[in-house]
């Protein structure tokens, strides 16, 4: 009622589209959007849009909300455009703090998607639990402008869980390295990632610029993790890939979550003590 510019909603949210919609948002995208956007903005501009001929959206009509199911998922990421950053002062552009960071910065994905899936988390939803990887040369392609054109000096990956296939990674590492940019860039996993390869993986990941690494561990008693659905990451593991980032000089941060459905009151006092 305060504008009659249309309101889009997308992203993870989408999930609670209905009260998006019952807010007054004209439409929300179920899922991703690079393609559902460009024939949105057609029906808008038409004047009289037709919402029943596109897929992976939900809108009211006649006081009912109508779903259109979940948008087609992008086969290849390569073909989805680079962010567009020219409108905007990248020297200033700040997030939250990140040890190791420095400016000019920008946030990147290699990835969409997770092969987990945490009780907690969303990904499921938007990513369908299939992880999609755009090439090794496409992401370097990206990186390749951000340090020619604005100087960018640090990069923040936020795949779900980065480099997840050793041979994307090796080759991505290698080529980044070959570069030899004043570059260096944080990356997030889980304590299990990269299995037995492991070691490798953080001398791969040093040789090209990382310098933080951050790791999803959420609680330190099995018992949850295997009601959180995270039984694979132990705090054994933990342990071990922390112990190989340090041989590699590569700083972690590990995040956990306190106050899930019947944990006990000795749970906060386990993850201190493992931390």
């Amino acid at each position: 009622t305060l504008t009659n510019v249309p309101i889009i909603v997308g992203g993870p949210g989408y999930t609670e589209g209905d009260i998006l919609l019952r807010s007054r948002a004209d439409l929300v995208c179920n899922g991703e959007g690079e393609d559902v956007i460009k024939v949105v903005i057609k029906e808008f501009l038409k004047g009289d849009p037709d919402w029943t001929t596109v897929a992976g959206i939900s809108y009211v009509k006649e006081g009912e909300i109508v779903n259109k199911g979940m948008s087609p998922q992008i086969s290849n990421l390569d073909e989805v455009a680079f962010p567009i950053r020219n409108d905007f002062d990248i020297s200033s552009y700040k997030d939250y703090l990140i040890p190791g960071f420095r400016l000019p910065y920008i946030t990147m994905f290699t990835n969409r998607g997770c092969p987990h899936a945490c009780i907690y988390c969303d990904s499921p939803n938007l990513w369908q639990k299939e992880v999609r990887h755009r090439s090794p040369d496409n992401v370097l392609e990206e990186i390749d402008i951000a340090v020619k054109r604005w100087g960018v000096r640090y990069i923040d990956f936020v795949d779900d869980v980065f480099g997840i296939n050793h041979k994307w990674l090796e080759e991505f590492c290698s080529k980044l390295a070959e570069r030899k940019y004043d570059l260096k860039y944080k990356a997030l996993m889980n304590p299990s990632t990269f299995g037995k390869k492991q070691e490798k993986a953080f001398a791969l990941l040093a040789k090209s610029g990382c310098n933080v690494v951050g790791m999803g561990m959420q609680s330190a008693d099995d018992d949850m993790l295997n009601f959180l659905d995270r039984k694979s990451d132990t705090p054994e593991r933990l342990i071990n890939a922390i112990t190989h980032a340090n041989k590699n000089e590569i700083l972690t941060f590990v995040s956990f979550i306190v106050g899930f459905p019947n944990e006990s009151d000795t749970i906060p006092q386990q993850i201190i003590d493992l931390a």
